[in-house]
């Protein structure tokens, strides 16, 4: 077996390959001319392996070491190294990696000030100035746009109930307020933008709420302004006599009544059971009146359990004047 010396043209070249397959590893197979050209690698050499099938040319300056699986976070590598260092994954793309809810898309959508052009499919680019730090996140190594301009650039790419679960998600998560997602839709142009309007409609509604649990709460808070009852306290607090009751979904303090909305996924198993049931028997027991609505009290409108809500609102109301 032939020994090479430490100085052959053979070793520095698999010194070359090992460096390319160490970062490759690290962007799930992927790999750029910018960083093959700072290892040392010629174009020569490239197109060697590209030849032998070691590599898969993928975009322009962009390859795939034969071992990589395709998959969709491969070709998000792909369109960031493309892209640049003031490129960053945006849109459908940047909403999966924040992992929110109402969205899934198997495109990868990329803004950059270049103006870029490919003939792959999968990859669609959005040209627009170098985006503010601010609005610029990393995410395992790969450069995205913020929760909130994630936002911004989904209303213009989805329908208005997809656009809200997100919305709702993202201020559930603490990963976006409403004053983040209001700077953020500042820094764009309105006019010519599509889904400003609509995002800017679901701000000013007031139903897409931190405070809000759950797409249930949301719902059912849209069905009380729908019917005309008076606004609730959301996530409230039950305190009597400074001895805390629990913390309720909807109160309307003044009438006593609250609302729980019950979700499956929220209340699960025979302790979780119970613990409810001692709340609502110590609610009980203190005058308050607790109504529970589910999905399916929201069918048709949810008109009967709106009326059972106002019922309650009015007893308690006169109760309380008396």
């Amino acid at each position: 077996m032939q020994r090479l010396s430490k100085g052959s043209p053979r070793l520095r070249v698999k010194k070359l390959d090992l460096k390319a397959q160490e970062i490759a590893k690290s962007q799930h197979g992927a790999i750029s001319w910018q960083q093959l050209q700072r290892l040392g690698f010629n174009r020569f050499q490239v197109e060697r392996r590209v030849r032998s099938g070691e590599w898969v040319r993928e975009l322009p300056g962009v390859w795939r070491l034969s071992w990589a699986d395709p998959t969709w976070t491969y070709r998000v590598w792909c369109a960031w190294l493309w892209g640049g260092t003031e490129a960053v994954i945006s849109h459908r793309a940047a909403a999966r990696l924040w992992e929110l809810d109402g969205v899934r898309s198997d495109a990868v959508e990329l803004t950059s000030p270049k103006r870029l052009r490919t003939r792959r499919r999968w990859v669609y680019v959005h040209q627009s100035p170098a985006l503010p730090r601010v609005e610029r996140h990393t995410s395992n190594g790969v450069a995205l746009t913020s929760p909130s301009r994630t936002l911004v650039d989904l209303a213009g790419a989805v329908d208005e109930p997809a656009l809200r679960r997100a919305l709702e998600h993202a201020l559930r998560r603490k990963i976006a307020s409403i004053s983040s997602v209001w700077r953020a839709l500042r820094s764009v142009p309105s006019q010519g933008r599509a889904g400003t309007g609509t995002l800017r409609t679901l701000l000013d509604s007031g139903l897409c709420r931190p405070e809000l649990q759950s797409e249930l709460e949301r719902s059912v808070l849209e069905l009380f302004r729908h019917a005309g009852l008076p606004e609730p306290e959301c996530q409230y607090t039950v305190v009597e006599r400074g001895r805390r009751l629990g913390d309720v979904d909807f109160a309307w303090p003044h009438a006593r009544v609250i609302v729980e909305a019950e979700g499956f996924q929220f209340h699960s198993g025979r302790q979780a059971w119970e613990r409810d049931i001692a709340r609502y028997n110590r609610l009980a027991l203190h005058g308050w009146t607790a109504l529970r609505v589910t999905r399916g009290d929201l069918e048709d409108g949810g008109e009967e359990f709106a009326n059972a809500v106002r019922r309650a609102l009015e007893r308690g109301g006169r109760a309380a004047a008396g």
